[in-house]
């Protein structure tokens, strides 16, 4: 059995290890998920007290750089080390409550991670609808992050890859 630290209850870590562990049954029963996550993780990694540490993250993050790249042994090679996922298709028909595929496949072909296979998942900004009655400066920075997300949809949907059929829900009709 081998033993994965899949992050905090509820992280989008945990919860996509899940969906790929539902993808398939030999994973299922191959693999023990623990609710440890960020640096507790990479500490149990080091350790040996775990196998593996499941991480969605972006390549460019503190954990990433700092944390992940940067420990090196005695020798100066790395102590981590990634490894592909290649999951069943039947992972990626995976929808959310709109019908929108949730994960896509991500080929990482450059730099330290070339020739790693992985999955990208969108993320979202969620505003509370409190953020109105907030004082007038919180109100304009909300409205301007808006309008920078928007500005930047179409160049992130490009770097991402997502999907034709993905349509942002300030497109959707109410």
């Amino acid at each position: 059995m081998l033993n994965v630290a899949a992050g905090e209850d509820g992280s989008g870590g945990q919860i996509t290890l899940k969906n790929l562990l539902n993808a398939d049954p030999r994973w299922r029963s191959a693999v023990h998920a623990t609710t440890d996550g960020g640096t507790a993780a990479l500490r149990m990694l080091r350790d040996k007290n775990i196998d593996a540490f499941f991480l969605m993250d972006d390549r460019n993050s503190d954990m990433i750089e700092q944390s992940i790249k940067a420990q090196v042994d005695e020798r100066g090679r790395p102590v981590f080390k990634f490894l592909a996922i290649n999951p069943p298709a039947n992972f990626f028909a995976e929808t959310d409550w709109t019908g929108k595929k949730m994960y896509q496949p991500e080929a990482l072909t450059r730099g330290w991670f070339g020739g790693i296979n992985t999955i990208s998942v969108d993320a979202v900004f969620i505003v509370g609808k409190a953020w109105w009655k907030k004082d007038a400066a919180t109100r304009a920075a909300v409205e301007q992050l808006g309008k920078a997300i928007d500005t930047a949809g179409s160049a992130i949907r490009a770097a991402t890859h997502t999907p034709t059929d993905w349509i942002p829900a300030s497109d959707q009709k109410k």
